[in-house]
């Protein structure tokens, strides 16, 4: 069966057969513009939005995490010399939530994926970081290195003053540990920005 000819109806609707009837796809999809978008909204957001209960928005979640970690597989325990792997990785992370959050590629000497953490997560427009705990985080793990990225929902991934001002601090900070920051990266629906590519770090 070639999966990638079925139309994104067609996936839905063989994924939700055991939760609902067939016009369940129709229902979400005249609701959300992609599947993604409907497996990165917020429960209460889908269960409002759609009208349907909280097992539909489970089986759509847990597949968004399937594909999430499918995707982190590209590079988990390799060295990260891809810059598209990570930003894909990314995209697929943070790209389509409808609200914003920070997180961190911790990466070992070698440039090998140690852990990725999403710390903190905000609001529409905003996510609290806190550079004391970034590095905190990273001594407990040994790391040498790290990726910061977040997303922006507006789908405008162009950095405000605050974003340039924290991503200085933390490689500040992080510099007196011998930690590299080897770049920040914005992502939103299918767009991003990487701080090193605008010259930005």
């Amino acid at each position: 069966m070639n999966l990638e000819a079925l139309s994104d109806r067609d996936v839905l609707s063989r994924m939700l057969v055991s939760v609902g009837s067939e016009g369940v796809a129709d229902t979400v999809l005249a609701v959300f513009t992609t599947i993604a978008e409907a497996a990165t909204a917020s429960r209460s957001e889908f269960t409002a939005r759609t009208g349907m209960g909280h097992q539909v928005h489970d089986v759509l979640r847990l597949a968004h995490e399937i594909g999430a970690r499918i995707s982190r597989s590209s590079f988990d325990r390799q060295v990260m010399t891809s810059f598209t792997v990570v930003q894909d990785y990314l995209q697929v992370r943070m790209g389509h939530l409808s609200v914003e959050q920070f997180r961190i590629l911790f990466l070992d000497r070698r440039n090998q994926l140690i852990e990725d953490n999403p710390m903190w997560t905000g609001t529409v427009d905003h996510c609290p970081v806190y550079p004391r705990e970034v590095l905190r985080r990273a001594i407990e793990l040994g790391a040498s290195a790290m990726v910061l990225s977040h997303n922006h929902p507006s789908g405008d991934c162009t950095p405000s003053d605050a974003d340039i001002k924290m991503t200085k601090q933390i490689i500040k900070a992080a510099s007196a540990f011998n930690i590299t920051v080897h770049d920040h990266i914005i992502v939103s629906r299918g767009n991003f920005c990487s701080f090193k590519v605008k010259g930005l770090i």
